[in-house]
Order: C-alpha cells, then sequence, then structure tokens
C-alpha cells in the first residue's frame, strides 16, 4: 500500500475533488506521511474553504512556527478557528488568546458562548498556569458540552480537588463512557485518589481508542513514574512526543525520567528541547540548572537558576540552589 501511495503522491490523478482530496490526507496522515497529508489538506481547502475537517486535521498537523507560517491557506473566516487551535497546539498562548478575543468580540459578541473558543480560552489559560481562570472557564463550559473535559480535569489534578473531579468524571460516562476523554478523565480520577492501576487501565482505553492521544501518552508516563517503572514512562513520553512534538510537557517528562535513571546528559538534552519550546516556565529552568550542576557544567547551572528567579520562580527553589551551588563551590 506504501508504495502504491508513494507512486499516487509523485503522480496524483486528475478530477479529485476536496472531499477526495481530504479522504487522501487522512490515508496518508494514518501511514505517518505527515507532510504529504498537509499538502493534501491544503489543496483540498484551496477547493473548498469551508471544509472544517480538513481545518481541523491540518492543525493538528502543524509541528512548529515555521510550518504554520509557510502554509499558503485561503481567506476563509474558517481560517481564524484553525489559527486559534494551531496557536494553542504550538503553546502560541499569546497569540492563541489576542485571536480569540478578537472572534468573541466580533459581530456583536455573538460567538462568546462558542463551545469551540471556550475550550480554547480555557486552555490557553492553562498554558499561561492561571489555573483559577482555567477552572471558571471549563467550569462554565461544562455546563453545556464535554468539549475539553480531558484539561478540566488535569486541572482539578493539579488543584487536588477530589469532589468536582469525581462529578466531571461521573458526568462524562453518563454523557458516552467509550469517548477517549472520558477514559481520560476517568483515569485522572483514579490517578488522583492514587489508585494508579487503575489509572493506566483507563488510559490504556482511551489509546485504543485513539492511538495518536498525546496527552493521554503523558499521563502514562506520569503514571508509570508513580509505579517506578521507569523504563515503560521513558517509552509513553517518546510516544508523546512522537505525536505531538510541540508540547514540550513529553519532553519535560523525558528529562525528569532520565535523571532518574542517573543519565544526566540525556536530560540536558530533552530539558533543553523543553525550554526551546517554553521559555517562561521557571520550573524547567531549574530542571535545566540540576541536569549542568550534576554534571559540574556549574556556570551553565548559574546562568540557569539565574533566568528561573527571573521568570517568577513562584516556590524560591531557583535562589535555593543557587546558594548550593555557590555553597559547593566554596563561593561564600
Amino acid at each position: 500500500i506504501k508504495r502504491e501511495l508513494e507512486l499516487r503522491i509523485r503522480r496524483p490523478g486528475p478530477g479529485l475533488d476536496a472531499y477526495c482530496y481530504y479522504l487522501y490526507a487522512l490515508v496518508l496522515k494514518s501511514l505517518g506521511y505527515e507532510d504529504q497529508a498537509s499538502a493534501a489538506l491544503t489543496t483540498s481547502l484551496r477547493q473548498e474553504s469551508a471544509l472544517w475537517p480538513a481545518w481541523s486535521m491540518l492543525a493538528d498537523l502543524v509541528r512548529n512556527r515555521h510550518e504554520l507560517e509557510g502554509l499558503v491557506l485561503p481567506r476563509h473566516w474558517m481560517r481564524q478557528f484553525f489559527l486559534v487551535a494551531a496557536y494553542v497546539r504550538l503553546h502560541e498562548s499569546g497569540k492563541a488568546e489576542l485571536l480569540l478575543n478578537e472572534l468573541t468580540a466580533a459581530h456583536g459578541g455573538c460567538l462568546a458562548d462558542c463551545a469551540y473558543l471556550m475550550r480554547y480560552l480555557g486552555i490557553v489559560k492553562d498554558q499561561q498556569r492561571s489555573m483559577g481562570e482555567a477552572k471558571a472557564v471549563f467550569k462554565q463550559l461544562f455546563e453545556c458540552a464535554l468539549d475539553g473535559a480531558d484539561v478540566y480535569s488535569n486541572i482539578l489534578y493539579v488543584d487536588n480537588n477530589h469532589s468536582l473531579m469525581a462529578d466531571l468524571a461521573h458526568q462524562c460516562v453518563l454523557v458516552d463512557k467509550y469517548r477517549p476523554e472520558t477514559c481520560c478523565v476517568v483515569g485522572n480520577y483514579y490517578g488522583l485518589r492514587g489508585s494508579h492501576d487503575k489509572a493506566l487501565s483507563y488510559f490504556q482505553r482511551a489509546l485504543r481508542l485513539r492511538p495518536d492521544y498525546a496527552l493521554v501518552w503523558i499521563l502514562v508516563g506520569h503514571e508509570y513514574l508513580e509505579l517506578k517503572q521507569v523504563s515503560n514512562a521513558i517509552q509513553a513520553y517518546h510516544k508523546a512526543v512522537t505525536f505531538n512534538p510541540a508540547d514540550y510537557r513529553g519532553w519535560y517528562g523525558l528529562g525528569h525520567a532520565h535523571e532518574l535513571n542517573n543519565k544526566s546528559y540525556y536530560a540536558i538534552y530533552y530539558f533543553r528541547e523543553c525550554q526551546r519550546l517554553c521559555n517562561t516556565d521557571p520550573r524547567i529552568m531549574v530542571a535545566l540548572g540540576e541536569s549542568y550542576s550534576r554534571v559540574s557544567l556549574n556556570e551553565e547551572a548559574k546562568k540557569c537558576y539565574v533566568k528561573a528567579f527571573h521568570l517568577g520562580d513562584p516556590d524560591t527553589m531557583a535562589l535555593f540552589r543557587l546558594a548550593e551551588l555557590y555553597e559547593h563551590l566554596g563561593e561564600k
């Protein structure tokens, strides 16, 4: 089949309409030909600019800012909604928020209650670590839709909110217990309770329903770390960055897991990749500094701790690590 597709890619036949190009892109994506799938989708959209599934899949295929800027797309109102999804995927939360504000204010604010936009607003607030605002958005959204329930459950997990997590899991199961997002929510519910084996079983069920669910691969990695199965965690995080290389959390998980295996040089590589994708999180800089310190790259470690301090360092961990390093080096 791959050989046939390769020949087809080189010599696409005439007469394909927008819908056929979309189906063609689906097959290409499933076989790993992501660049060719993106090309087929842009061709589809030039023929039928209102084909939303093509916009949606194209957003999922964007791997970096350079690729996004290189896309030649039709001028259509759906393009704005596509850009919201693409910016969020690339963790460009500032650009996504500006565009979301424009869309919700347009046409007299008639889109202010749009579930699609509310979901992405909640994700943007989560990326900006504004947990209170993110929780408020998802709580309002959850009254009418399950969109973003997986991200909402992550926020409740971090917030250690057992009661709201239990309510969310119960409602998701009532609405659609076979939905991948529902399995993710229930997995987070069991993870919050400390039932890591049950959490893994639900996450694995979500992956059977959607094998490219990068968020769940990250959560699987977290659960394996809780069970002290570091090798399995590394495999899960590798899957996460394969399916979504723009999500820094998978790279962070790889760095943390390799530190647990005392492989600091590997950890440095993954933390640097993580920092490249998200250069505003002080926790990443502290983790990178700790890895540098373990291999005696002390000047690099100092720079990381200082930068983490300037980024905010809410736990004051950067200053503590910097003081420890100065003490170790005898720099009173």
